[in-house]
């Protein structure tokens, strides 16, 4: 049953829009879903080592300082910002012939270590589902290990959505301005939660 409650617990967290959701988005609407596994993997294992430091101790330093929390979130915000900035100023054209840098693991794993949802995710996660566990360790592998199928498969998801939607306008401009309204919104909002804005 604990095993059932964590896998929903990821599924939600990691299917819901969110920053990182966004840009794989892009990247599948740019470069199309096979092109854009590399971000996925570097964006999934980013996550996964962020909650396995959340499980041995950061969990504790974050939560016990609310400075430390706010100034990951500031951070994090201000580039994911700058990305949004970047996605609706890019060129809509697709072109097939065009070689372009595709995003790859360490973009991935930056994107999600600078992202505020992945920290608060990681540190209620652990929270709420291992803390309490008297075997910790071990149900903390079971969560990764949950985690790291369940949100790459989210994550991949939201390529394949971006690519169809692209797909069926040729264009990506107008999806790029929505993405990044999307992912300037998803980002202000979790500034307002963390910081108890109205």
């Amino acid at each position: 049953m604990t095993t059932l409650s964590m896998a929903g617990f990821a599924l939600a967290t990691s299917a819901s829009p969110g920053p990182v959701n966004v840009i794989c988005a892009m990247s599948g609407a740019r470069y199309g879903p096979v092109r854009s596994l590399r971000y996925v993997f570097g964006a999934t294992f980013g996550f996964v080592a962020q909650l396995i430091l959340a499980g041995v101790g950061l969990a504790g330093i974050v939560g016990n300082n609310p400075l430390i929390s706010k100034t990951l979130t500031a951070v994090g915000s201000v580039y994911m910002l700058y990305l949004a900035y970047q996605i609706a100023r890019s060129a809509g054209e697709i072109e097939s012939k065009r070689i372009e840098r595709v995003p790859g693991l360490a973009a991935g794993a930056l994107a999600q270590w600078a992202n505020p949802k992945a920290w608060i995710v990681s540190v209620s996660g652990i929270s709420i589902y291992v803390a309490t566990k008297q075997a910790y360790i071990p149900w903390l592998l079971v969560f990764s290990a949950l985690f790291l199928c369940i949100c790459a498969v989210s994550l991949w998801t939201w390529t394949m959505l971006g690519n169809a939607l692209s797909r069926r306008t040729g264009n990506v401009r107008i999806l790029n301005r929505a993405m990044a309204v999307l992912l300037g919104i998803s980002v202000i909002m979790l500034v307002q939660e963390t910081f108890g804005l109205q």
